[in-house]
This record gives structure tokens, sequence and C-alpha cells, in this order.
């Protein structure tokens, strides 16, 4: 009868700090779904190495691009763009897979090559950040 009473005064014990825990677990899920469901379909890709812009592709277009000097092989089919080939030792920029949504990136470390999917082109306008 005591051991049942030992339980029940943890668990009480416990309970605001369970109620906490599961409630930032709900608003952390909710979250990660809501920006999900609500980026955007990205139109164009640019590709960066080692931080300076060396092109922009339209989604729309599908080309396959051979990239410092045939090290690396962009593909754009379908609206998406990813990562054939590369000479680097790893392949994460491969393993990442397609891109296509707003802000999705694809990385080679060892080649200083990113390429960032953007959405419509503002036509040089000056934001606010500018």
């Amino acid at each position: 009868m005591k051991r049942e009473k030992k339980q029940i005064s943890i668990l009480s014990k416990y309970k605001k700090e369970i109620i906490m825990t599961v409630s930032f677990l709900l608003i952390a899920i909710i979250s990660l779904l809501i920006i999900t469901a609500t980026r955007s379909k990205g139109s164009y890709a640019e590709v960066y190495v080692s931080d300076t812009l060396i092109g922009e592709y339209d989604l729309d277009e599908d080309m396959e691009y051979s990239l410092l000097d045939g090290d690396v092989t962009l593909v754009i089919k379908d609206g998406r763009a990813y990562v054939k080939h590369s000479d680097c030792p790893d392949k994460v920029c491969v393993k990442t897979g397609e891109v296509y949504r707003t802000g999705e990136r694809i990385v080679c470390l060892p080649n200083k090559l990113t390429v960032i999917i953007r959405g419509e082109r503002t036509g040089g306008e000056p934001d606010l950040v500018s």
C-alpha cells in the first residue's frame, strides 16, 4: 500500500515538468509542419563558389551544367536541381538529392560550392535590408 502511494507522489511531483515537455514538443512539431507546408516552390537556383555568385539557372529549363572545370555536374530537371557528379571524397552534395523549395540548398564543402533555391526574381529592386 505504501509503495503505490509513493509512486503516485512521484508522478504528481513531476506532473508540471511532463506537461511542459509535452507542450514544447507539440509546439515544435506544429511549427515544423507549418514551416514545411508554407515554403513555396523556387523559380531559380543560385550557384556560389567561395561565396562568389557564378550563375543563376531557371528551374523551368531542363539542363545539365558542368561546374568547376567538370568537377561538379549540376542537373536541373522537372523544376528540381541536384548534383549528379562531384569529385569530392564524401559525396554529401550528391547524396543531398533534389531540391526545389525556396531556401533549400546543396553544399559541397571540399569544392566550396553552394546551390541555393530562390523564389521569384524581384528585378533588382531594393529590399528592406538594402
